[in-house]
């Protein structure tokens, strides 16, 4: 394995790392949305203002609740992007892929490999710069997705 292919695998691996990052962000603001920004959970009644401010919080709280809505769904078009990549592989490498992008770290990551796909951490470890240069082929690996492009994007599309 040369240097060239090295610097891939680094890159592709930080790329992995861009995919959990941002799928982790989705959770965060899907629970936001379930826990927090529900708009059925809002108990007006408690609210000591006029009529007007009643319904001013309840038009914030949607106007919230669309645009957490909206990145969620530009994050989900970038996840699934990816799976559809992941398709082309192998079960075991799309297995590890899966692993990789679901867990929250390394730990986590080699025990669901080791308990639900049984696969060990030294197969994960020789498989995965296979995996890294074989999805070098599909993916823009220079360029991962960042939190902070997406909302950059956002802000540009929507002025």
């Amino acid at each position: 394995m040369g240097d060239a292919d090295k610097e891939i695998i680094k890159h592709v691996k930080s790329y992995l790392k861009s995919m959990r990052e941002i799928r982790i962000y989705r959770d965060s603001l899907l629970d936001e949305i379930n826990d927090c920004y529900d708009v059925r959970s809002i108990d007006i009644s408690s609210i000591k203002v006029s009529a007007a401010d009643k319904a001013e919080v309840m038009n914030n709280r949607i106007v919230r609740n669309e645009y957490i809505i909206n990145i969620i769904n530009e994050i989900e078009l970038i996840i699934n992007e990816f799976y559809i990549v992941m398709l082309m592989f192998p079960l075991k490498q799309r297995n590890i892929l899966k692993a990789h992008l679901n867990a929250g770290g390394y730990t986590e990551m080699i025990n669901v490999l080791e308990n639900k796909y049984f696969i060990s951490s030294s197969t994960y470890n020789r498989m995965l710069p296979k995996i890294c240069l074989e999805l070098s082929q599909y993916i823009d690996y220079l360029k991962p997705p960042t939190i902070k492009n997406i909302m950059k994007e956002r802000t540009e599309k929507n002025g």
